[in-house]
């Protein structure tokens, strides 16, 4: 039975081929998209950008784990792959329904509890904090026409 080499099981070299991955996809999604040019950026300009660097970096992350010395590979953290992922969903699902704040205290929160030495508090005060700034910023000083709390 074939193994692979211990550098090619590098986390350097896992990460930077999972991060070529998902660059080349949004590279692909952006193709459908019109690019318009650098004066006249048009939809699919930034996500293109996005991707060929974030590939090129994919590749420097594989070539770095290559030639350095293959360290153990580690199981990834699944709690804060859950969280983070959860955070998304609701923020997703909520920004419509419940607005911009509530959106925003309910995705910082769940997002600062992927960490366990977190406590609720905390994680509560940080999102307000978030929301406020992002209000602040958002709807007050660049206009934009942003539902803050539904039904008002």
């Amino acid at each position: 039975m074939w193994t692979p080499p211990r550098s090619l099981l590098a986390t350097d070299t896992l990460a930077g081929i999972g991060v070529f991955t998902i660059s080349i996809a949004f590279c692909i999604g952006a193709a459908a998209l019109d690019l318009g040019s650098l004066a006249r950026m048009q939809e699919g300009f930034f996500p293109l950008m996005t991707g060929g660097i974030g590939a090129l970096l994919g590749i420097a992350l594989v070539i770095s784990g290559l030639l350095s010395t293959p360290d153990r590979v580690i199981r990834p953290a699944l709690r804060p792959l859950l969280f983070i992922g959860a955070a998304f969903v609701v923020f997703s699902l909520l920004i419509d329904r419940a607005g911009l704040i509530a959106a925003i205290i309910a995705c910082g929160t769940i997002s600062a509890l992927a960490n366990p030495k977190t406590r609720l508090t905390e994680a509560l005060l940080l999102s307000a904090g978030l929301a406020l700034g992002i209000w602040l910023l958002f709807v007050q000083l660049l206009d934009m026409p942003i539902t803050v709390i539904a039904g008002l």
